[in-house]
């Protein structure tokens, strides 16, 4: 197919590459419906909202938690200004390492500094940082000298506006959090 061109910046971006786990009904994802398993599907899901009517004469602007049986819908999303704004983020993580890992996304996306501070502990206490090599270098350098409240000043207000869509269904699905109550 062709690429998916999309304009982030002023400057045309354009992305190739094959897109699997589509239906009709949206992009199957094999996991539950967390924030961090969003997060993950998200760029994906973006990809599948610019190509799926070229490929599928009717379809659902949907994300299909198969793990859990749950789906989440985006019928207003704008897929363009989502994916400029996803992309956005992609090229400032080139340059700085992005703090949003599963322990702390919820805390940056949906709650404060005082959450995030939690999070951090909690990272370090149950040495959950092992998972991902870049914070294991990180923190085996700066360990506690991480300001919750200095990432949370630096970086949050960026993420939020990088995944306004998936914050937007957030308030829109539940005031309990990202995760859909409608079953598949």
């Amino acid at each position: 197919s062709p690429p998916v061109d999309v304009i982030c910046d002023g400057k045309k971006v354009s992305i190739t590459g094959l897109l699997e786990n589509i239906s009709p009904q949206g992009l199957l994802v094999f996991s539950d419906c967390k924030l961090e398993n969003i997060l993950k599907a998200w760029p994906e899901f973006l990809l599948f909202l610019k190509i799926r009517t070229s490929i599928f004469t009717e379809s659902s602007p949907c994300i299909l938690f198969l793990k859990a049986g749950k789906k989440i819908c985006f019928d207003d999303l704008d897929a363009d200004k989502a994916l400029s704004l996803y992309l956005r983020y992609f090229f400032v993580c080139q340059t700085y390492m992005s703090p949003l890992i599963k322990q702390w996304c919820g805390s940056l996306l949906e709650k404060d500094a005082i959450d995030l501070e939690k999070s951090i502990e909690t990272s370090f206490s149950e040495n959950q940082y092992y998972e991902d090599p870049y914070f294991k270098w990180a923190f085996s350098r700066f360990g506690n000298k991480l300001s919750a409240e200095r990432i949370f000043k630096n970086w949050s207000d960026f993420l939020r506006s990088s995944f306004e869509g998936i914050l937007k269904a957030s308030q829109d699905t539940s005031a309990g959090g990202v995760e859909s109550n409608e079953n598949i």
